[in-house]
This record gives structure tokens, sequence and C-alpha cells, in this order.
């Protein structure tokens, strides 16, 4: 893939991008055709410190780390300094990393010091077989540099492709590379595949649908996977979770989501052939918004009313497992905040009640009732009721005169 900047007057823009689509130019080493014009730009010259506004055309996009800060961009445009040549890439842009795991002796050279002549020639080598049967796609971008690792050789290397590639294409050039190198090839593409999943944190207990789409058939069954910080797990058909599958296109429905169905979702088509493996991936991460499993306890636990003109505090607490959500914690029944505190992975809300002993009735006070209600980011809420078991003592009043 070739890339130019040119410099061209704002009213002959048109004129000339219109004859650049005719042109094509054809030798023994490159063939030139189908110029597109990725980014338009304009140096605003005006202003105190000029520089230069640019915008992706359609069917491109910018890199983040060439436009990511939304002070510097408004959607379409964005700012650059006035000698800068950004550029946008294109939507459907394919990213393929790999390793290539060859036998015997003929690349132990690439094990070597890198400034060793054995080095140089054997990394040489393995880059123009690599660039070579992979620039024969059409798009091809770069190919960075080679890594090397133990275990017979190892390979490490990736690419870009600066437009959409047919993926049997890639396959075969794959297999045919393999054959010549006498080595197993794993590729991992990005591009391929396209995962929606919800935008916005996800309702607890409320139903849920992802969709995978390819834009050709990759002739592979897909897997969906669910990655959490305690393992990965494979989504098949079962009580919560249904799968459906038809060509180009796979979705998982799931009912009742709690916390268990929050993750990395990956959704996978691997093609394997003669040693040869692609894997197809496209991963994304569902939110949801969590409820807590509240566990309750009060100081004293057993608060003891000696006279009926006692009056003390309890301090209650409702305890829950540490998570990503943030709560807001509200008490009710007169209960003062007094704040949380986090231990291993709890976390603990309190709140102090006055307890007063006098009797409100001839069979004695009820225990008093205090509720924590935990709120999370989609407002829905969580309550959980701690009784004071208060413990009314046998007292009386004796007689005047009696001592």
């Amino acid at each position: 893939m070739y890339y130019a900047t040119l410099i061209i007057d704002r009213s002959a823009i048109n004129k000339i991008y219109n004859s650049l689509q005719k042109f094509k130019a054809n030798d023994s080493n490159v063939t030139i055709s189908e110029i597109k014009m990725t980014t338009e730009c304009k140096v605003q010259s005006e202003s105190t410190y000029p520089q230069k506004k640019c915008m992706c055309k359609p069917g491109y996009r910018w890199k983040d780390e060439v436009c990511s800060n939304t002070s510097h961009h408004d959607q379409e445009w964005c700012l650059h300094q006035p000698n800068s040549f950004p550029r946008c890439i294109s939507n459907s842009t394919v990213g393929v990393t790999g390793n290539i795991q060859l036998e015997g002796d003929g690349y132990k050279g690439c094990l070597t010091v890198k400034s060793s002549n054995a080095y140089q020639t054997c990394n040489d080598n393995l880059t123009n077989a690599i660039q070579g049967e992979y620039s024969l796609i059409r798009g091809f971008d770069t190919l960075g540099s080679l890594e090397y690792s133990l275990g017979s050789v190892i390979v490490n290397f990736a690419m870009k492709f600066a437009s959409a590639v047919e993926s049997q294409n890639l396959f075969e050039r794959s297999i045919t590379l393999g054959r010549t190198l006498s080595g197993s090839l794993t590729l991992e593409t990005t591009g391929f595949v396209s995962l929606k999943v919800p935008r916005d944190s996800v309702l607890y207990n409320s139903s849920v649908s992802m969709e995978c789409t390819t834009e050709e058939d990759l002739n592979a069954e897909p897997k969906w996977t669910l990655k959490r910080k305690d393992g990965d797990f494979l989504i098949t058909n079962g009580s919560i979770s249904t799968v459906s599958i038809r060509p180009k296109h796979t979705t998982i429905s799931l009912k009742q989501v709690n916390e268990l169905w929050e993750g990395e979702y990956v959704c996978l088509f691997v093609q394997e052939k003669n040693g040869t493996t692609i894997n197809h991936r496209a991963n994304a991460t569902m939110d949801i918004c969590l409820k807590p499993i509240i566990e309750t306890s009060a100081e004293p636990t057993f608060p003891l009313c000696k006279t009926d003109s006692s009056v003390f505090l309890v301090t209650v607490k409702c305890t829950i497992k540490k998570s990503g959500e943030s709560y807001t914690v509200t008490w009710n029944n007169d209960a003062t905040p007094k704040g949380s505190t986090e231990e291993d992975d709890t976390q603990t809300y309190s709140a102090e009640k006055v307890i007063d002993c006098k009797r409100t009735s001839s069979s004695g006070s009820t225990s008093p009732m205090v509720s924590c209600t935990f709120t999370n980011q989609c407002n829905q809420t969580q309550t959980q009721d701690v009784m004071v078991s208060v413990i009314y003592g046998m007292y009386f009043t004796a007689p005047k005169g009696i001592v």
C-alpha cells in the first residue's frame, strides 16, 4: 500500500481527484490503481497559532493515537500542527499477529546476537519470505519487526492490511508460507469479525443479546467465550443463554443476567488446515449494574435495657463483597450514617441508631428495625433490614419507704 500527500488548491480538489480515479501504473514490481482520498486538511492561517484542520473521508477513521483527545476534535474535524501529515485509516483495516514455529537447524541464526552476520542473514531471509507471500494480498500495508523465541525457533510478527482482505486468500497464503518455511503457523486477526454488545450498563436481572457478524462466510463454527477474573467460560445453550448460528451471523441471548455474566465477550471463528490455524476474533466488554448480597450485624448484638429510662447507641452494619459497582448507600429510621471501612474483599457501611428503652405497650417494645439501601448506577435498589434485638430487663420500682 502506497500513501502520498498532495497540496491542491481548494477549487481544484474535485477535478484533480476525479482525474486520479483513472490513474493506473504497472511495472514488473508494482501496480498502482484505485487511488482513494482518505483525509482532507485545511490550514487555518488566520488564527494566532496556525493549525491544520483535518477530516476523514467516508469509509475512513482516525486512529486513537492520532486523534483521541475530544478537546481537539468535534467528531469530524481534528486539529494538528501545520507541518504534520495526519492520515486516516480504513474502517475495514485488518490487523494480523502471528507466530511461525520452525523446525530444523536452518534458522538458528535468528537466535544469535542481533549484530551478528548469522542473525542478519536469517532475519532478512525470513522477512523477505513473509513479506513476499503476504504482499501478494491486496491492501498489504506493513510488516513489523520480527521477534524470535526458543521452542525450536518461533518467529513472532505483526502485519497491517489497509483494506478488507478475503479470509480464504489469507488462509491459502499462510498455508503456502508454512510449506515454504517447513513450519506451522498460528495467526490471530482483527477486522474480519464485528461484535456488538450493549453500549450502556445492563440492568441487573434483565435480558440482553449480543451479535457477531462477518463480511464473508468463514466456513467455521463460531465459539462464544466469557472472560472473567476467575477464568474463561465457553457459552453454549442453557437455562440462561441461547446461542443461534447462521451464515455470517451469530447471536447469544441472555436472560436474568447477574454478576456472573459481566466481563469480556469473545466471538471466535477458527480456520485450520495443514498445520496452519487462523483465529478470527472480536471482543467487547459488557458491564452489568450489580446488586449486592448484604450481610447485617449490630453492636452490641443484644443490647440490654436495665431501666425504661435508658438510652444508648447501637452501631448497625451492612457488609457487601467488593465489586466494580459504585453504590449510593442510604439508611432509614433516623439512623445516622458513619461511613464505610474495607477489609480484604469486603466493604462495610455503618450507621448509628438511638435506642430508647421506654416500653411502648404492655407487652413491651418491639425490636427496632433499621434498613440499609444500596442504589446502583442504573438506579436499581437492594434493601436489607437490620433488626436490633433489644433485651428488656425485669426491673421494678420499690414502694416508698422500702429500701
